[in-house]
C-alpha cells in the first residue's frame, strides 16, 4: 500500500466520522473522500500562495491575477502539474511572486502591446481551446472555445481600460498562464488538441 499525504489522511479520518453517522455504500464513500481530499488540497495551495502573498504585501495584486486566471482557465482548461507539490510551488512563484517582481522592479505593458498580444491569445484559444488532459476530455468543444474567446476579450478590453501600467501587466499574467497551460509541452504531443 503506497504511503497516504497529510491531506489523504485527513480526508480518509474525516471519511470515517461521516460514515459512523451515515451509512453510504463503497462508491459513495470513495466519491465523499475523493471530493474531501480534493478539497484539503486546494484549500493547501490556496492558504500558501496567499500566505506568501501576504508576507510580500501583493495580496490584492495577486487576487487579481488569480481571479483573472480563474475566469480564463474555466473555459480554456490546459495542463496540470504531475504533483500537487508542484502545481503549489507553481501557484506561489507565479501568483505571489509574480506580482512581487512586478510591483518592485520597472516592468509595464503598453495598450498596444496588450492589443498585439490579445489578438495572438485569440488565435491561440481558436486552435488549442478546450486544451485536454490525459484523464479528461471536455465536452462540447466549439461552446466552450466560443466561450474563451468572448472571455478572452472582454478580459483583454477590461486590461486596455485600466490607467495603472503595474495592474494592467498582473493582469496580463492570469491571461497568460492560462494560454500557456494549453500548449502541448512535447512536439508531437495530441494531448490538448
Amino acid at each position: 500500500m503506497r504511503n497516504l499525504s497529510m491531506e489523504e489522511k485527513l480526508s480518509c479520518y474525516l471519511t470515517d466520522i461521516i460514515n459512523k453517522n451515515i451509512q453510504l455504500s463503497k462508491m459513495e464513500l470513495a466519491k465523499i473522500n475523493y471530493g474531501i481530499a480534493t478539497l484539503l488540497i486546494n484549500l493547501i495551495k490556496v492558504s500558501l500562495i496567499y500566505s506568501v502573498s501576504i508576507m510580500l504585501g501583493v495580496v490584492s495584486e495577486t487576487l487579481v491575477c488569480h481571479l483573472v486566471f480563474c475566469i480564463m482557465r474555466r473555459y480554456c482548461y490546459g495542463l496540470h502539474a504531475k504533483s500537487s507539490i508542484v502545481c503549489s510551488i507553481i501557484g506561489v512563484l507565479y501568483f505571489s511572486i509574480g506580482p512581487f517582481i512586478v510591483l518592485n522592479y520597472s516592468f509595464s505593458i503598453t495598450r498596444e502591446l496588450v492589443i498585439l498580444l490579445g489578438i495572438i491569445f485569440e488565435i491561440i484559444i481558436y486552435y488549442k481551446v478546450p486544451a485536454y488532459t490525459n484523464n479528461s476530455r471536455v465536452g462540447d468543444s466549439k461552446e466552450k472555445r466560443k466561450k474563451a474567446l468572448i472571455i478572452n476579450f472582454l478580459i483583454i478590453c477590461g486590461i486596455l481600460m485600466l490607467n495603472d501600467e503595474q495592474l494592467r501587466l498582473i493582469s496580463f499574467m492570469g491571461i497568460f498562464l492560462s494560454i500557456l497551460l494549453t500548449i502541448p509541452i512535447k512536439k508531437g504531443d495530441m494531448t490538448n488538441v
